[in-house]
C-alpha cells in the first residue's frame, strides 16, 4: 500500500511555510528590515497563510527599542504601556506609548528603568 504523492510530501515536510510582507516597511528600511520566522504545528498551508497575516497585522507598525529611566518605584510594568515624553529623542515629537518588556527597580535611588518597544 503506497501513500498518495501529496500525502508523502506532507509527511516529509517538517513545517508549513507562508510569507507575509509589508511593502511600506520594506521600502522604508530595505535590507535593514527584520525577517521574522515562526514555527508552529499548523497542518494546512491555508492555516499557515492566515497565521502569517495575523502576525503581520500585529507587527505592522514600525517599532524601535528604547530604554527609559522614570522616577519612582513601579512594580509589575512588564506587558503594560507607559506614556513617555520624547521631545525630539529618537526623532519623535510629543509623547508615545512604550510597551514595557523589561523593568528593573532601583529601590535605593527610587528609580525604575524600563525597556520596551515604541511605535515610530
Amino acid at each position: 500500500m503506497s501513500a498518495p504523492v501529496a500525502r508523502a510530501e506532507f509527511l516529509k515536510t517538517a513545517e508549513r511555510f507562508a510569507i507575509a510582507e509589508n511593502v511600506t516597511i520594506g521600502t522604508r528600511w530595505g535590507e535593514d528590515a527584520l525577517d521574522t520566522r515562526q514555527s508552529s504545528c499548523l497542518r494546512f498551508d491555508t492555516d499557515a497563510a492566515a497565521e502569517a497575516a495575523r502576525q503581520l497585522a500585529q507587527l505592522d507598525e514600525v517599532r524601535a527599542r528604547d530604554a527609559v529611566v522614570i522616577a519612582g518605584v513601579h512594580l509589575d510594568l512588564e506587558g503594560s504601556t507607559v506614556r513617555v515624553p520624547y521631545n525630539g529623542r529618537l526623532g519623535l515629537t510629543g509623547a508615545r506609548d512604550l510597551l514595557v518588556v523589561r523593568a528593573r527597580v532601583d529601590r535605593n535611588r527610587g528609580l525604575t528603568e524600563i525597556e520596551g518597544e515604541v511605535l515610530l
